[in-house]
């Protein structure tokens, strides 16, 4: 602990600061996390526990190190804030978050009941769900003191969200997939227009007719254009093929970029699955054939996979179940009745579309072929509507699965 707290702010530097000594700039949701800690220390404890959940590689950790610098530059003294990853403390000295929060009171000579309202203290943990019972010892740390803020993260969306003692006390935060405009912001520094984008969504979403929302568009076509004067064809297949996650930022070899994309994807498979599921390993081999199988083609029926991967009807919904809790694949549901949308099978959609760039490089397919720059635009189309009904209540897009029909359904 002493030592975490010592060496912090040098061991984060990779992820506040770039090669050039500038600062790397910060995601959109950051701001969110700023004004949370800013209310906290003001004196509003109604929020004082805030989890980041999502997958592996959308920049959490940069954001966890991004927002202990602002406190920091905020004059927080460094033994206030304390940065641990958990995957290292439970792999290193196998100590469990209850543990860690005892030798960080012994450090401090204080118990956090003792701590007064001038002695605001930030326990910040990376991967929190490498301790099975992390929200129980949360949960403890939050009810002992009202002047102790908790920000975790971790990639397991069920692991992060399951428990009842989480779900009661923490805001939950999920870490979407890099937008397009936010993807040029970070990577080249292209000022973001708000404003316009609201009015565009605004006019997509809640005209009254498509007469009406072409109308509202057409108005807007000089600032569309003027926006995009700054943006070639290659840059939106740069983004489809690699920008939707975040570490491609700051990446110019795209083969080393599919490299430590398909490491991830190893990973989640390897060691977040048997956290959601009891994924044997036999069947670990399985889900990486089942996503190889979802990147060539997303319109699968059960039967067909459960043929073609030689797996029970159980074992795979059991893989396509903590696929899905892993934020690795999600499910849209043939548009209908209730009894079309139990009956079909859904279209399973990858979070990131740079997961099925990625997969269908190593299997050898041209990333660069019209035929698949088409499947990944529909899949940046589908993530932009998955984010959109996170924010909009009652808010609900399907796919049309008529022959010929359209992408998607929004209701």
């Amino acid at each position: 602990i002493q030592r975490s707290i010592s060496s912090a702010e040098e061991r984060l530097k990779r992820f506040v600061v770039g090669p050039d000594g500038e600062r790397y700039p910060k995601r959109f949701m950051f701001q969110g996390l700023a004004d949370k800690i800013d209310a906290f220390r003001a004196g509003d404890v109604s929020i004082r526990w805030m989890v980041l959940a999502g997958l592996r590689g959308m920049g959490k950790t940069t954001m966890l190190a991004q927002s202990y610098q602002y406190l920091l530059d905020s004059g927080v003294p460094r033994n206030r804030i304390l940065f641990l990853s958990v995957e290292d403390s439970i792999r290193k000295l196998n100590a469990s978050i209850d543990e860690l929060m005892t030798a960080y009171e012994k450090v401090i000579g204080r118990t956090l009941e003792s701590l007064g309202d001038d002695e605001k203290t930030f326990v910040f943990l990376d991967e929190a769900h490498y301790d099975p019972d992390w929200d129980g010892a949360l949960k403890s740390v939050y009810e002992r003191s009202n002047n102790v803020f908790i920000l975790v993260t971790g990639s397991s969306a069920l692991a992060l969200t399951r428990g009842p003692d989480a779900a009661r006390r923490a805001l939950v935060r999920h870490v979407p997939s890099l937008s397009f405009t936010e993807h040029l912001m970070l990577s080249r520094g292209t000022v973001v227009d708000g404003a316009l984008r609201t009015t565009m969504t605004d006019a997509m979403m809640y005209s009254a007719s498509a007469e009406e929302c072409y109308g509202r568009l057409n108005e807007l076509r000089p600032r569309i254009s003027e926006r995009m004067s700054n943006v070639d064809h290659f840059h939106l297949q740069e983004y489809l093929q690699t920008g939707t996650i975040a570490f491609s930022v700051g990446m110019n070899d795209r083969f080393a970029f599919y490299d430590l994309v398909a490491s991830t994807l190893d990973r989640i498979v390897s060691i977040d699955l048997p956290t959601v599921k009891n994924i044997t390993p036999v069947n670990q081999t399985k889900a990486m054939n089942l996503l190889t199988f979802m990147a060539l083609s997303d319109r699968m029926s059960l039967e067909s996979m459960t043929r073609n991967l030689d797996i029970s009807k159980t074992g795979l919904l059991d893989i396509l179940s903590a696929l899905e809790a892993s934020d690795v694949i999600y499910r849209v549901r043939p548009f209908g009745s209730e009894s079309t949308r139990m009956r079909k099978t859904p279209k399973y959609k990858f979070t990131a579309p740079a997961m099925r760039a990625t997969i269908l490089h190593k299997v050898g397919r041209s990333v660069g072929d019209p035929e698949v720059l088409g499947w990944l635009m529909e899949d940046a189309v589908s993530m932009y509507l998955r984010e959109m009904s996170r924010d909009r209540m009652g808010m609900r897009f399907d796919y049309d699965h008529d022959e010929g029909g359209a992408d998607f359904i929004v209701q």
